[in-house]
C-alpha cells in the first residue's frame, strides 16, 4: 500500500475521537430574515436568533447558544430550542433563542442583535410595532349630512421606499375598492398617517361595522433579492345610529275574541333593546300576551290572543341603545269592539211597540194601518147586524192575515209587528162563524 494513502486513512480514523475547540460555523441569522420588520399592535410577535453549525460527536459536549440583545441590553426572557441532526460521523446543531408575545406592544420596538462570540458573528434586525387609532362616526338623528368619515391614524408605519394601498369591507362584508366602487358612495382615501373611509349621503342602512386593511410594499431589493411586503388587518370602525321606531298604524279596532298582532319595526346600531308598554307601564307577558323577536334585527312583534275589554289600551314600542337620541318610541291605540248582549224588550199584549229601529219596509206599515181600519169596520158592522159588511171585512182580514203570516218570519229584531191584532182577527173570525 502506498505510504501516503495509509497515512491519510489513519488520520481520518483518528479524527473520529477528536473534539474541535473551534468548530466551523455554518450560519447565524434572525427571523424574520429581513433588515427590518413591522408588526401591527395586538398581533402575535415572534423574533428568533438561530445559529447553525457543524461539529464532531464527543460525549458531554454542550450546544453553543447565541446571545440575544435589544438596544444593547441582553434579553434573558427567551425560549431556547436545540436540535441536533446526525450526518455520518458529524452532527449539525441548530440552536435558537426566541422572543414570543401573543400581542405586539410598542415596547417591543427596537434594534435586535444576535451574536456568537465563539464564532465572531452577529446578525441584526430593526423591529417596529405599528400603532393604530380608530375614529367612529354617528348618524345624525334628525338632519341629513352630505358625508361621514370613518378614520384610522397610523403611527410608526413604514415610510421610505414603500408604496401603500388600502381596502375596506362594508357592513355586509362586501369589498370596497380604493377607486370609489360600491355605487360611488364609498371611497377609501389614504393620506398617511390617515386612512379614511368616506360614506356619501349616509342612511340608516349604512350603519354597522367596517374593517379595512393596509398594505405596505417595497421593491428595494436586499441581499435576499425579495421584495418586502407587510399587510395589516386593522380593527373595525363603526357607523353608529340611534334607535328609530315605526308602527304601521296608530289606531286599531278589533272585534272581541279576535287576536291582535302588532309588528314594531326597529332600526339602530348597536341593535336597540325593545320594551313594550301598556298605558305607560311595562307590558306583562302571560298565556295570552306574547312577544317575539327576530334574528339579526331589532324588530319585535306583540301578539294578544282572544281580546277582551281589558286589552283596550295604548300600546307603546320603545327602543333603546347607547347612541343619541338614546331612545325612541311609537304608540298604537287599540279599541276592542264587543257584541251587544242587550235583549229586545218584549211588548205588552195589545200594544204596538217600536224599539227605535226602522221597519223592514213600507209594506208592513201599510198592512198595519189597513188592519186597524178593518177592525174598526168589523166592530161597527157586527154591532149593526150587517152580515154582508161583516163578511166582507172578514174576508179582507183573512187575506191580510195570510200575507202577514208569510212575512212575519223575515222581520228582524227591533221591529215588533202587530201580531196582537192578528190574534184579534182570528178571534173575530171564530166568533162570526159561530154566530152564522
Amino acid at each position: 500500500m502506498d505510504v501516503t494513502l495509509l497515512a491519510f486513512v489513519i488520520g481520518c480514523v483518528s479524527l473520529g475521537s477528536v473534539s474541535f475547540a473551534d468548530p466551523p460555523a455554518s450560519r447565524l441569522h434572525m427571523t424574520p430574515d429581513l433588515p427590518e420588520a413591522y408588526f401591527l399592535q395586538g398581533d402575535p410577535l415572534r423574533i428568533s436568533c438561530t445559529l447553525i453549525y457543524a461539529h464532531f460527536r464527543s460525549p458531554g459536549d454542550n450546544a453553543v447558544l447565541p446571545s440575544f440583545f435589544r438596544d444593547g441590553q441582553e434579553i434573558l426572557d427567551t425560549s431556547t430550542a436545540v436540535k441536533v441532526y446526525e450526518v455520518g460521523v458529524a452532527s449539525w446543531v441548530n440552536s435558537s433563542l426566541t422572543i414570543f408575545s401573543k400581542e405586539a406592544r410598542p415596547e417591543h420596538s427596537g434594534n435586535y442583535s444576535c451574536t456568537t462570540p465563539l464564532f465572531h458573528m452577529d446578525a441584526q434586525i430593526s423591529v417596529h410595532v405599528v400603532e393604530v387609532t380608530a375614529t367612529n362616526a354617528e348618524l345624525p338623528a334628525t338632519e341629513s349630512v352630505p358625508h361621514l368619515d370613518l378614520k384610522y391614524r397610523l403611527y410608526n408605519y413604514p415610510t421610505t421606499d414603500y408604496s401603500v394601498s388600502a381596502t375596506c369591507t362594508d357592513a355586509d362584508g362586501n369589498a370596497i375598492g380604493q377607486h370609489g366602487s360600491h355605487g360611488h358612495r364609498y371611497r377609501v382615501g389614504k393620506a398617511l398617517p390617515d386612512i379614511v373611509l368616506r360614506i356619501a349621503s349616509p342612511t340608516i342602512r349604512d350603519a354597522g361595522a367596517y374593517q379595512c386593511s393596509v398594505q405596505f410594499e417595497s421593491f428595494y431589493l436586499d441581499y435576499s433579492s425579495l421584495p418586502r411586503k407587510f399587510t395589516f388587518n386593522l380593527m373595525p370602525v363603526y357607523l353608529y345610529a340611534g334607535p328609530k321606531v315605526v308602527l304601521r298604524e296608530s289606531q286599531i279596532t278589533v272585534q272581541g275574541g279576535d287576536p291582535l298582532e302588532v309588528e314594531c319595526d326597529v332600526t339602530g346600531y348597536p341593535l336597540p333593546d325593545v320594551i313594550w308598554r301598556k298605558n305607560e307601564r311595562e307590558l306583562v307577558v302571560d298565556d295570552r300576551v306574547h312577544l317575539s323577536e327576530f334574528r339579526d334585527v331589532a324588530n319585535s312583534r306583540l301578539l294578544i290572543t282572544s281580546l277582551t275589554s281589558v286589552d283596550a289600551a295604548e300600546y307603546t314600542c320603545q327602543a333603546v341603545n347607547s347612541v343619541r337620541p338614546f331612545q325612541n318610541s311609537a304608540s298604537v291605540n287599540v279599541h276592542v269592539q264587543l257584541e251587544s248582549t242587550t235583549q229586545p224588550t218584549k211588548p205588552t199584549i195589545g200594544t204596538r211597540t217600536n224599539t227605535g229601529r226602522s221597519y223592514p219596509h213600507d209594506r208592513i206599515r201599510k198592512l198595519e194601518k189597513k188592519v186597524d181600519r178593518l177592525i174598526k169596520m168589523f166592530e161597527s158592522t157586527t154591532k149593526g147586524n150587517n152580515d154582508n159588511a161583516a163578511y166582507t171585512c172578514q174576508m179582507e182580514m183573512a187575506k191580510i192575515l195570510s200575507v202577514m203570516d208569510t212575512i212575519k218570519d223575515t222581520v228582524k229584531d227591533g221591529f215588533i209587528t202587530t201580531f196582537t191584532e192578528l190574534a184579534e182577527i182570528k178571534e173575530f173570525r171564530k166568533r162570526h162563524s159561530d154566530n152564522r
